[in-house]
């Protein structure tokens, strides 16, 4: 028996312990063989193989697997559930997006060569505190999920 034959017979051993024994080949002798008591001739040559028989084994067909599978409800096509309109921003949600807002819009004419000067110290401390109170003002629960799906 060649070592490739041995690695073989071991890998269907696994298998076989594992899934049970497969169709299309023989199952494997669990039982170690000694090589040394062996003749020379007998140990170098590779053990016959079985010839590969037409339907000894379970080959997979995607068209078939396609053919067999059934959609769970075949007659009504999802429809997602409507979503929540939006609201008006009020209160610390405005005034964090005015805050932020008007911070980019110096940052953006600083880009673009507009003179912004000591705008652009009021435009940091303005984002600074657009962040701070738009993350204080982020909701502390949240409603009871209907599903399992994320919530954001």
């Amino acid at each position: 028996m060649s070592a490739t034959d041995d690695t073989e017979a071991r890998f269907r051993a696994i298998v076989d312990a594992e899934f049970g024994p497969q169709p299309g080949g023989p199952a494997p002798s669990t039982e170690p063989r000694d090589l040394s008591s062996t003749p020379a001739s007998e140990a170098a040559a590779p053990a016959p193989r079985e010839a590969a028989r037409p339907g000894t084994r379970d080959d997979f067909s995607m068209t078939a697997a396609m053919d067999a599978a059934v959609p769970d409800d075949p007659d009504e096509p999802f429809v997602p559930p409507r979503p929540r309109p939006a609201e008006m921003p009020k209160g610390p949600f405005l005034a964090s997006s005015l805050l932020m807002s008007f911070a980019v819009l110096v940052f953006l004419g600083a880009i673009f060569g507009a003179e912004v000067g000591p705008l652009v110290g009021w435009a940091v401390g303005a984002f600074l505190i657009g962040l701070v109170v738009a993350l204080v003002s982020l909701p502390k629960d949240r409603e009871p999920l209907e599903n399992d799906g994320a919530q954001v």
